[in-house]
């Protein structure tokens, strides 16, 4: 969910990374381009055919309740591991979306950027269910938003604010896909400019609709940027702490990480610390920062890093989803401009 910040600290805050930033030199990985102009799709009315084996799945999930299939109206539970308890539950697909919506999303979100965020979120899930991607006790997914998505539950499912219910209501069974398969809709929170490409983050991991666009007007919402302060010593006990045996210089201050490669949306590949080869993601564990879009810059009191965006850049940026909606791209355009080339498709789950 975005973070709120008061005005007044976020406007200082924006000011010193775009100070910090310029120091380094790396202004041209703040992008500010127009969003590319995308048709609409035409909604497929049955999905059945075209998504392999995913209604078998959902509909036979919970074979107790064998009334409803007689009577051909199937099932749609989902099982949810909740992580904090370590209890399983069933819940309705919407009612568990609906609560996704809620935790990731604020509610004053424009209605055609939540309508977007209801269907990657329902896309996400089920592309979970149809590979088989199981967590403790059978459960389809999880409330571990570092696994799968957030969830923040109500006590009943009318509890829900309108604009979160209207979203999920209007967009109900649809799903994103791909040559006729349902995608793996990853999602995060703000890109700083433009999204990054799967393999970039996850080696190996090459989706054809998960490669990298322009996200503009991000830099309005607080998650587009960061800047963490450290004195020298803390620098280096943040290094070694994430890997004991790195040797680093201690009068060294920044110049201890070499040769970093960037992607084109800036996002570090890989860099050279104390001799050993760093992922831009375990850079970013290392200063535990929000991305892995990382800049370093020293002055005599210490060092200050920045890092642009939240989240892993991969898919669909929420704050650039609510920026496109507030300039007049409707949840279809939004969609089409995240996960390249993908149709929007209506399953049928009395079929």
């Amino acid at each position: 969910m975005i973070k709120k910040l008061n005005s007044l600290n976020f406007k200082k805050t924006t000011a010193l990374c775009l100070a910090l930033i310029c120091s380094v030199s790396v202004g041209s990985f703040c992008v500010s381009a127009a969003a590319e102009k995308v048709n609409s799709t035409k909604k497929t009315a049955n999905a059945a055919n075209m998504i392999s084996g995913l209604l078998e799945y959902i509909k036979n999930s919970n074979e107790s309740k064998s009334d409803s299939s007689a009577s051909n109206t199937y099932d749609t539970s989902i099982k949810i591991y909740f992580h904090k308890e370590e209890i399983v539950k069933e819940m309705e697909l919407d009612e568990y979306i609906s609560g996704v919506v809620y935790a990731e999303v604020p509610e004053s979100y424009s209605i055609e950027a939540l309508k977007a965020q209801a269907i990657a979120a329902r896309s996400y899930t089920l592309y979970k269910i149809k590979n088989g991607i199981t967590h403790p006790n059978g459960a389809d997914v999880c409330t571990d938003y570092t696994h799968c998505q957030a969830w923040n539950p109500r006590e009943k499912d009318s509890d829900y604010p309108e604009s979160i219910k209207k979203a999920v209501k209007e967009t109900q069974n649809t799903i994103i896909t791909y040559d006729g398969e349902c995608i793996n809709a990853l999602y995060f929170s703000n890109s700083a400019g433009m999204t990054e490409s799967a393999e970039n983050v996850w080696e190996g991991s090459s989706y054809p609709y998960l490669k990298s666009v322009y996200s503009p007007g991000e830099s309005e919402f607080p998650d587009f940027c960061q800047v963490k302060n450290f004195t020298f010593y803390e620098f280096l006990q943040s290094i070694e702490n994430y890997s004991e045996d790195i040797t680093c210089d201690a009068d060294a201050g920044v110049s201890n990480i070499q040769n970093i490669k960037r992607s084109p949306s800036g996002r570090i590949l890989s860099a050279e610390i104390g001799g050993k080869i760093f992922t831009g993601l375990q850079i970013r564990a290392m200063f535990s920062l929000r991305s892995s879009n990382i800049y370093f810059t020293q002055n005599d009191s210490g060092i200050s890093i920045v890092a642009l965006g939240y989240g892993h850049g991969v898919g669909m940026s929420q704050c650039g989803a609510q920026a496109m909606a507030k300039t007049g791209s409707n949840y279809i355009e939004i969609l089409k401009h995240y996960y390249p080339g993908t149709e929007l498709c209506q399953i049928d789950f009395n079929l």
